[in-house]
């Protein structure tokens, strides 16, 4: 009984320190970075777009 809790404790706080290494890994923040980049382009390229109908529908109207 005490070596299956042992185990098992032995599991959780290994499964932890991998957590930990995750999210303190390089690869994920700049993983992360590169979504936020991304992110931010999409968000000014649907502007752009948006300006782009609005004078394609003002060359419409006259």
């Amino acid at each position: 009984m005490s070596k299956l809790v042992i185990a098992l404790v032995l599991a959780i706080l290994t499964a932890i320190g991998w957590g930990i290494k995750w999210y303190l890994s390089p690869e994920r923040k700049a993983a992360a970075e590169r979504k936020r980049k991304q992110a931010g382009h999409n968000a000014n390229a649907s502007k752009d777009g948006r300006k782009i109908g609005d004078w394609f529908r003002k060359q419409r109207r006259r």
